[in-house]
């Protein structure tokens, strides 16, 4: 399960939306120019979830970076995430 394959980002977008819904988080991208090769593009394949249970995606990819961001958040201040509260959210937007 993923975004539809028009809404696919670059690991740097991701990095900067989730430090737009967590600023506090500190990350340091490095290019490994010596490292092992790695595919350019990695993508989730949904199509079978979309074809054989008629799901799609609801979310945006910044409605998502901000849920994942607030619950490790929760996770660190309480060891109790927000799980039941976004999964309610979550309930609230499919209707």
């Amino acid at each position: 399960f993923g975004p539809n394959d028009d809404a696919n980002i670059c690991v740097g977008e991701v990095v900067e939306e989730m430090k737009k819904c967590w600023p506090e988080i500190g990350v340091e991208l490095l290019k490994a120019h010596d490292g092992p090769h790695e595919a350019n593009l990695l993508m989730l394949d949904c199509s079978k979830a979309k074809r054989k249970l008629g799901w799609s995606p609801i979310l945006t990819p910044t409605q998502t970076f901000a849920m994942t961001a607030n619950w490790y958040k929760d996770f660190g201040r309480s060891d109790k995430p927000s799980s039941r509260g976004q999964i309610q959210q979550y309930v609230d937007l499919v209707k």
